[in-house]
């Protein structure tokens, strides 16, 4: 538990921090917290290619042929599932590398919450 002095000075140095300043400053600070970028806002994290996306999404839309606007936003949101569920494999793969069993144990416990998620949104949009 932190000390009456400890929290006096984060306080203190909670009110330096004023964020950035300059336009240019948010889009350079974006991903500082970015950590596995599962529930991320934003489709596309660092590092994943945008024309894979497209190409799935374009497999997708030549499989299912929507014919009106509603059939589209399913088809997007379909690919966008599978997206983050792909993601979410590769990133639970690499939990193995350099973690004892019983670390690896609990992060799988959270992404299998995640997965959960992300499956069950795939299945309620296939059924619309």
């Amino acid at each position: 538990m932190a000390s009456k002095r400890q929290i006096a000075a984060n306080r203190r140095n909670a009110k330096k921090s004023t964020g950035p300043r300059t336009p240019e400053g948010s889009p350079a600070i974006r991903h500082n917290n970015f950590k596995h970028g599962l529930s991320a806002q934003t489709l596309l994290i660092p590092g994943e290619n945008e024309s894979d996306f497209t190409d799935l999404l374009h497999s997708f839309a030549a499989e299912l042929q929507p014919a009106i606007d509603i059939e589209e936003a399913l088809v997007r949101q379909l690919a966008a599932s599978v997206w983050r569920l792909n993601r979410l494999y590769h990133f639970e793969a690499g939990l193995y590398t350099g973690k004892t069993f019983e670390e690896a144990a609990r992060a799988i416990a959270g992404l299998s919450l995640l997965q959960a998620r992300l499956e069950g949104l795939f299945d309620r949009t296939l059924r619309a």
